[in-house]
C-alpha cells in the first residue's frame, strides 16, 4: 500500500524579544522585538504560497496591546523579522524511523523562491528590518562547509509559536 503525503511550504513564526544565530561562534545575524520565521519551502511551491505567507507573517496579530490582549502584529509594532531557511520542516516521518526529505524543493529553486520571500517581506511598511539566514546557501558561498549554525538564540517573553501551512 502506497500513501501519498501531500507537501506544502511551511513557516514557524515566533515571537521574541530578540534573535540570533551564530557560527563558530561569530554571530552572522540578529535581531531586536519582533518574529523568527523558519521557512521550509516544499516541492510545487509558487508565488501564491509566498504571498499567502508573507501577508500572515506580517499582519499575525501576536503582540500586546495596551490591555495586554494580543491584538498587534510585527508591523504594527514597527518590528524586526529573522528568517531561517529550514528544510527539514519538510520532513516526513511517516514511513520508518529515518525522516525523508523528498517533499523540500531542490536547493536552487528554493533559494529564489526564499529570495523572494526576503523581498516581498521587506516591502511591508512599518517593519523596521528584516534578515535572513540560510544555512545551505550561506555555507556554500561563504565557505564553512560541513559547519551549522553553532548557536541559535530565541529570548521569548513567553512561549508563542505558530505553524503555518500553505
Amino acid at each position: 500500500c502506497y500513501v501519498h503525503y501531500a507537501y506544502f511550504m511551511k513557516a514557524i513564526i515566533q515571537r521574541g524579544k530578540s534573535a540570533s544565530v551564530s557560527i563558530e561562534n561569530k554571530n552572522v545575524s540578529n535581531i531586536d522585538v519582533g518574529v523568527l520565521v523558519f521557512l521550509g519551502i516544499a516541492k510545487g511551491d509558487g508565488q501564491r504560497d509566498i504571498d499567502y505567507l508573507v501577508k500572515k507573517t506580517a499582519e499575525l496579530r501576536i503582540f500586546k496591546d495596551h490591555n495586554k490582549n494580543m491584538n498587534l502584529s510585527v508591523k504594527d509594532i514597527n518590528g524586526e523579522i529573522m528568517v531561517v531557511s529550514q528544510f527539514t520542516l519538510c520532513g516526513d516521518t511517516h514511513k520508518g524511523n529515518r525522516p525523508t526529505y523528498m517533499g523540500a524543493m531542490d536547493a536552487n529553486s528554493a533559494k529564489k523562491l526564499y529570495d523572494n520571500f526576503i523581498e516581498h517581506l521587506k516591502s511591508f511598511p512599518h517593519v523596521s528590518m528584516v534578515t535572513s539566514y540560510c544555512l545551505d546557501w550561506k555555507t556554500i558561498k561563504e565557505g564553512f562547509s560541513n559547519h551549522y549554525y553553532d548557536t541559535f538564540a530565541l529570548i521569548t517573553d513567553n512561549n508563542l509559536s505558530y505553524r503555518e501551512n500553505r
